[in-house]
C-alpha cells in the first residue's frame, strides 16, 4: 500500500504539472510500483523530460523494461496494445521499487523540467508571461548575454504564443555570451522574421507523399521530427504551415510552440529532413558572408544547441541581415 500511495501522488502530480499528459493503462489495476505517461503524440517531450531527469541522476525510461537493448526504438507493448509508433516513443516509464521513499518523490518533482515554455526554463507558460513583465528597479540592469544594457526589456509573452516572445531578451541555458547549452561556440543568432509566429524551416516528410495524402496546406497546425544527418534533433517541432509545395512535398513552416497543437488539434507528418532555415541575423561575433559555413543559435531552440549551415543568401534590411542556411547539422 505505500508503493501505491506514492505511485498515485506521481501519477496526479505529473498529469496536473504538465499539460497534455496523459496515464497509459488502468489507473488502479496495474503493478503498485509502476507509472507510464504519454504525451498527446509529442514524443519530444518525454525524450526531453528523460535526457533532463538522467542528467540529474534518476533513472527513467522511454521504452518497456524488457526491450532495453534497442535503444531508441518504441515499447512493441504498446505496439501491440495499438499504439502508432510515433505515440508508443512519446511514452514514459517510471518504476518504483520498495527501497523508494516520500522524499525520493518530493525530489523527483522539484527536479521535473519545465515543458511548454523550455527556453526561458519555466513550468508553464503563463509564469513566462508574468515573468517577462520587467520591475522598475530592473529596467537599468547590465545586459545578461549580448543584449545592449540601452536595449528594451521584453515584452510580455502571450501564454498562447510561446513563439511570439520577442528575440531581444537575454537567451537561458547559455552558459556565456556566443556558447550555447553545452559550452560550445557560435558565430550569430538567428531571429526569425518580425512578421513570422516563429522560425522559419525548410522541411520535406521522409515520405513526400504525405504532403498530398495528409493535404497539407497554408495554415494548418503540424508536428514532426527531424531525423537523420540533416539535423537528428531529439525534440518533436510543432508549427504553422506557410507555404506548401504538393508536386516535391517541400513545406515551408514557421516552429512555434507546443499548445496550439494541443488544443487545436493537428497533422502529424512523422519524421522529416530539415533543408534549410531562414531568418534574421541581428547579432553575429564574425563577419557573415555567402558561401560560407557558420555556427549558429537559433534564439528560440529548446535545448539551446548550436546549428551548423552553410549561408547561401544574405541580404541588410532595417530589421537585421535576412539570412537563408542550407545543409543544416546540430553540434
Amino acid at each position: 500500500m505505500r508503493l501505491v500511495g506514492l505511485r498515485d501522488r506521481l501519477i496526479n502530480e505529473l498529469t496536473q504539472a504538465i499539460p497534455g499528459v496523459y496515464l497509459i493503462g488502468h489507473p488502479t489495476r496495474r503493478l503498485p510500483g509502476h507509472i507510464c505517461v504519454g504525451f498527446a503524440g509529442l514524443e519530444g517531450e518525454a525524450i526531453k523530460l528523460l535526457l533532463a531527469l538522467d542528467e540529474a541522476g534518476v533513472a527513467v525510461s522511454s521504452g518497456s523494461a524488457c526491450s532495453t537493448h534497442h535503444a531508441g526504438e518504441p515499447s512493441q507493448l504498446l505496439i501491440a496494445m495499438g499504439f502508432d509508433p510515433v505515440r508508443a516513443r512519446g511514452s514514459l516509464r517510471i518504476t518504483l521499487g520498495r527501497f523508494n521513499t516520500g522524499q525520493e518523490i518530493e525530489r523527483f518533482l522539484e527536479i521535473l523540467p519545465p515543458v511548454g515554455c523550455q527556453p526561458q526554463m519555466l513550468k508553464r507558460c503563463i509564469h513566462l508571461s508574468t515573468s517577462h513583465v520587467p520591475a522598475p528597479e530592473k529596467a537599468a540592469a547590465p545586459a545578461t548575454t549580448t543584449q545592449s544594457a540601452t536595449a528594451q526589456a521584453p515584452s510580455p509573452c502571450r501564454p498562447v504564443e510561446c513563439a511570439t516572445c520577442a528575440g531581444s531578451g537575454p537567451v537561458a541555458g547559455l552558459t556565456a555570451p556566443w556558447h550555447d547549452r553545452l559550452g560550445r561556440e557560435f558565430d550569430f543568432y538567428l531571429e526569425h522574421f518580425p512578421e513570422d509566429p516563429g522560425p522559419r524551416e525548410i522541411i520535406i516528410p521522409h515520405n513526400p507523399m504525405i504532403t498530398r495524402e495528409m493535404d497539407i496546406k497554408p495554415g494548418d497546425v503540424m508536428i514532426g521530427r527531424p531525423l537523420g544527418m540533416s539535423c537528428g534533433c531529439p525534440i518533436t517541432h510543432c508549427g504553422i504551415a506557410m507555404n506548401v509545395d504538393a508536386r516535391t512535398g517541400v513545406i515551408v513552416w514557421c516552429v512555434t510552440g507546443p499548445l496550439r497543437p494541443r488544443q487545436q488539434g493537428c497533422k502529424d507528418l512523422g519524421y522529416y529532413i530539415a533543408e534549410g532555415y531562414e531568418g534574421l541575423a541581428t547579432k553575429a561575433r564574425v563577419e557573415l558572408k555567402i558561401g560560407m559555413r557558420y555556427y549558429f543559435q537559433p534564439r528560440m531552440c529548446m535545448l539551446q544547441w548550436r546549428h551548423s549551415g552553410l549561408v547561401n543568401y544574405l541580404n541588410r534590411s532595417k530589421d537585421g541581415v535576412q539570412i537563408r542556411v542550407e545543409g543544416l547539422w546540430i553540434g
